[in-house]
C-alpha cells in the first residue's frame, strides 16, 4: 500500500504523468544545459532526457519573439542585429550538442538571410551540424531568390549547401530547401559513400550535372528520395542506381531539356509519384513489366508520359497495385479490375477541348475493395462500376454517359457531381441528367453536385414524376445559361423533386431561376399548392421551412423575396457592362429530413 507521503509527491508531479511525445517536446524547447539539469528530478525524467533531443531552430519566429519583447521593454534591435542573434544562440547550441557528443534525434533550422554576404555564417553552422550525430536532418535557407522565385536555376542568388553534410554521422533523413548544390561544394570532399542515408527530400534545390552524378554515387542506401520542384540539368534520370530505392516523388524543372526522362526499368520500387514540374518541362517515364509488378502507390499527372498500352488494363501491369491516380492517359478504354485496389483516380481531357478522338469514351471498374473513385473525363461513353465498398465517388464531365451501370452502394458517404457543357440540353438529355444524378446520390450521406448547364426546349409531357426517397446534405449548386422563363419550371420542378437539396445555390445572373423559386416559395409560406401528392411542382408539399442567404444588401430576405428578384433583374439590366458574381442559398428543410 503506497504511503501518504508517496501519493502526494505524484500528485504533486502531475507533469511526469503527461504523454511521452510531450515530454520530448518540451524538453526540445530547453536549451541543452537546462534539458542535462531536468533529468536529476527522478528517475522518470532521467529516462526522458537520456533519450534522443530535437532542436528547433527558427529565424522567423526568433525574430517575432525579439521584436515583441523590444516593443515591451522599448527600443529594439534591428533586422541584422537579430539575425546576429539567432546565428549566436545556433552556433552556442550546437557548439553543446557536439561536445555533448551524445546522439540528437533532429536538428530543424530554418535561416532567412537576404544579402548573401551573411552566406558564410551559414557555412559555420553547416560544419557544427556534420560534426554531430544526428540521425534526421531539416534545413531551409530563405534567401530572397528563394522566396521570390518559383524555381532555382543556376544563376540565382541562394545558398550553396556543402555535399558532404550529407555524410554526416549516423544521418538517416534529410530534408534541404531553398538552396543549390554546386561543384564546387564537393572540392575537397573524400569519395566516400554516405551508406546511413536512407531519406533524401530536396525541394526548390538546383543541381548540376556532376552534383546529381556524385550524389547517385555516394547516396546507395537510398529507400525514399523526393525531387520536389528542383531545377536540373540533365535529360536522363535513372532511379535504377539507388538499389534500394523503394520510394520516389519526382516533379522536376528541365534547366536545359523540354523533356526529362525517367528510367526505372530496373528498380524494385513501391511508390512512384510523378507530378507537374510547370515551365513547360515534361517527364518521360520509362518502364518495364518487371519494375511495374511490385508498384503499389502510383501517381502520373499531367505532362508525365508513359507507356499506353500498359495503362489500358491496370490490373495486368500493377497486380499489386492499392492507389493510382492517373491524369490525362493516351487511351480510349481504361479498365481495372483488382480485389487490392482501394484509391482510384482518372482524369482524360483533351487539350483545349479538341476532337472527340482524343478523349476517353470507355471505364470499366471491377474492384470489390475500392474505397474511393475519382472519374473525370470530357465526353464519356460508358462508365461501369461495380465496387460494392465504395465510400467517396466523384465524377466529373460536359456530359452525362450514354451507358451507365453501377452497381449498389451501401457504403456511399460522400458523393460529387460536376457537369459543365455547352451543348444543347433537351428533354433526353435532362431524362438522362436525372438518371445519373439518382445513382450519383445513391445513399450518401453527403452530396455536391454543380451543374453548369445550357437551356433547351422541354417537354413536360415527357418527364414523367417518379417516387423518390429523403436525402441527407445535398448541396446544389446551378448555374444555367441562356435560361428563360418557359423551360426554367420544367428543369426546376424536376430537379427540386429528384435531388430534395439541402442547400440551392444559384448565381443572381439566372433571374427566372430566383423568380421561379421565389414565386413558390411564397406560394407555399401562403399554401397556394396543388392537393397533388406525386407530382413535380408538389415537392412544396415536402418542404417544412426555409431560409434565404445572399451577399446582397437585403434584410430579412425571406420576408423580402419581391426586393430579390428586383435586384437580381437590376444585376442583370446593368448598362455598365459589369458582371456581378452574386450568389443566393437557398436552404430547404424538407419534411423528411
Amino acid at each position: 500500500m503506497a504511503s501518504p507521503d508517496s501519493k502526494r509527491i505524484d500528485n504533486l508531479d502531475q507533469i511526469s504523468q503527461l504523454p511521452e511525445s510531450m515530454i520530448l517536446n518540451i524538453l526540445s524547447r530547453l536549451p541543452l544545459e537546462d534539458s542535462a539539469r531536468a533529468s536529476i528530478l527522478s528517475k522518470t525524467w532521467k529516462r526522458f532526457c537520456s533519450l534522443y533531443p530535437i532542436l528547433y531552430f527558427d529565424h522567423n519566429l526568433f525574430a517575432l519573439q525579439s521584436l515583441v519583447a523590444a516593443k515591451e521593454g522599448g527600443g529594439g534591435p534591428d533586422i541584422n542585429q537579430i539575425r546576429d542573434m539567432f546565428m549566436d544562440h545556433v552556433d552556442y547550441q550546437l557548439s553543446g550538442a557536439m561536445l555533448l557528443d551524445s546522439p540528437i534525434r533532429k536538428i530543424a533550422l530554418t535561416v532567412a538571410i537576404n544579402d548573401s554576404m551573411y552566406f558564410s555564417r551559414v557555412d559555420k553552422c553547416m560544419e557544427l551540424v556534420r560534426q554531430i550525430n544526428v540521425e534526421d536532418l531539416c534545413i531551409t535557407v530563405q534567401s530572397a531568390d528563394f522566396m521570390s522565385k518559383d524555381v532555382i536555376i543556376r544563376s540565382s542568388v541562394v545558398y550553396e549547401l556543402p555535399l558532404p553534410l550529407l555524410a554526416s554521422k549516423g544521418l538517416r533523413s534529410a530534408y534541404i530547401q531553398g538552396c543549390k548544390f554546386g561543384y564546387e561544394t564537393l572540392i575537397g570532399d573524400p569519395i566516400n559513400k554516405y551508406f546511413s542515408l536512407q531519406r533524401l527530400c530536396l525541394s526548390h534545390v538546383f543541381m548540376d550535372e556532376h552534383v546529381l552524378e556524385n550524389l547517385i554515387t555516394r547516396c546507395q542506401g537510398i529507400e525514399i528520395l523526393v525531387l520536389d520542384k528542383c531545377s536540373v540539368e540533365i535529360e536522363f534520370l535513372t532511379l535504377s542506381k539507388f538499389p534500394k530505392l523503394k520510394k520516389a516523388v519526382i516533379r522536376l524543372q528541365a534547366s536545359k531539356f523540354d523533356i526529362i526522362i525517367v528510367d526505372i526499368q530496373d528498380t524494385n520500387l513501391e511508390c512512384l509519384k510523378c507530378y507537374d514540374g510547370g515551365h513547360g518541362t515534361e517527364t518521360e517515364v520509362l518502364v518495364s513489366p518487371v519494375a511495374c509488378a511490385g508498384i503499389r502507390v502510383l501517381t502520373l499527372e499531367q505532362d508525365t508520359y508513359f507507356q499506353s498500352d500498359l495503362l489500358k488494363d491496370i490490373t495486368a501491369t500493377f497486380p499489386l497495385l492499392e492507389e493510382g491516380v492517373f491524369y490525362d492517359p493516351a487511351i480510349d478504354t481504361f479498365k481495372a479490375a483488382s480485389t487490392v485496389l482501394r484509391k482510384l483516380t482518372i482524369c482524360r481531357y483533351p487539350l483545349g477541348l479538341g476532337p472527340a478522338s482524343d478523349c476517353m469514351e470507355e471505364v470499366h471498374i471491377d474492384c470489390p475493395s475500392l474505397t474511393f473513385l475519382d472519374c473525370s473525363a470530357y465526353k464519356l461513353s460508358e462508365l461501369y462500376v461495380d465496387c460494392p465498398k465504395l465510400r467517396e465517388f466523384n465524377y466529373s464531365g460536359s456530359t452525362v454517359p450514354d451507358r451507365v451501370f453501377c452497381s449498389p452502394m451501401a457504403n456511399l458517404e460522400k458523393s460529387r457531381c460536376n457537369i459543365s457543357t455547352y451543348q444543347a440540353y433537351d428533354t433526353l438529355s435532362l431524362v438522362k441528367l436525372r438518371s445519373f444524378l439518382i445513382i450519383i446520390i445513391g445513399n450518401a450521406t453527403d452530396v455536391e453536385l454543380n451543374l453548369k448547364l445550357p437551356m433547351a426546349k422541354y417537354e413536360p409531357e415527357k418527364v414523367e414524376a417518379i417516387e423518390v426517397s429523403s436525402r441527407c446534405n445535398v448541396h446544389l449548386n446551378l448555374d444555367l445559361i441562356d435560361d428563360n422563363v418557359q423551360n426554367v419550371a420544367v428543369l426546376m420542378d424536376d430537379l427540386l423533386w429528384i435531388i430534395r437539396p439541402t442547400t440551392f445555390t444559384v448565381n443572381c445572373k439566372n433571374y427566372y431561376v430566383v423568380e421561379y423559386l421565389c414565386e413558390n416559395l411564397v406560394k407555399k409560406s401562403q399554401d397556394k399548392i396543388c392537393g397533388e401528392q406525386i407530382c413535380h411542382p408538389c415537392w412544396l408539399h415536402q418542404i417544412e421551412d426555409f431560409q434565404v442567404e445572399s451577399s446582397l444588401d437585403i434584410s430579412d430576405i425571406k420576408e423580402n423575396l419581391a426586393s430579390l428578384q428586383e435586384q437580381c433583374r437590376a444585376i442583370i439590366n446593368r448598362s455598365d457592362g459589369q458582371v456581378r458574381e452574386d450568389k443566393i442559398c437557398f436552404k430547404l428543410h424538407w419534411c423528411n429530413n
